[in-house]
């Protein structure tokens, strides 16, 4: 339970328009269904397990911010800002059956060349029955690729 307040807490604390780090030159504003599009792709790849395709999802380390999540398979403080220790963390995810299945996208719109959003994704693997957790992240949308940079999964929601 206190994993889950401390995620939840970070969620609220991170301002919407937080300047990260340093963005890609070919970077643009998301066109509408750009951060959806990303998102719904990481969802696909992960359960795929496409390594390659995964580590393309995520911003590489110089524009990457971070990844958090509780329990199972808990990435917070300093290691949830690593990016060099983000692929193996999923498979270690993928070895345990983890699977993502995405219930809901709110778009928040664009600020400091950063496409915000608000989710709601269901995690399921054999240390956890299916569950509806929200979240919030931010992607950057690029000529050569759109990525995601900010991950964060806070607490479990009722259906």
């Amino acid at each position: 339970m206190r994993v889950v307040a401390v995620v939840v807490l970070a969620l609220v604390l991170v301002p919407a328009a937080f300047s990260g780090g340093e963005l890609p030159a070919d970077w643009q504003d998301c066109a509408p269904g750009e951060a959806r599009g990303v998102v719904e792709r990481f969802v696909r790849v992960f359960n795929s397990r496409s390594i390659p395709s995964l580590d393309r999802v995520f911003s590489p380390a110089a524009s990457f911010n971070w990844y958090s999540t509780g329990g199972p398979g808990v990435r917070l403080g300093p290691a949830a800002y690593d990016r060099s220790p983000l692929i193996p963390y999923f498979r270690g995810r993928q070895r345990q059956g983890e699977r993502l299945r995405l219930v809901r996208f709110e778009g928040g719109g664009n600020g400091n060349g950063y496409a915000h959003f608000r989710f709601r994704i269901e995690r399921r693997s054999r240390e956890l029955r299916p569950t509806v957790f929200q979240g919030k992240g931010a992607a950057i949308c690029a000529v050569s690729g759109d990525t995601i940079s900010v991950w964060s999964v806070g607490s479990s929601v009722s259906r």
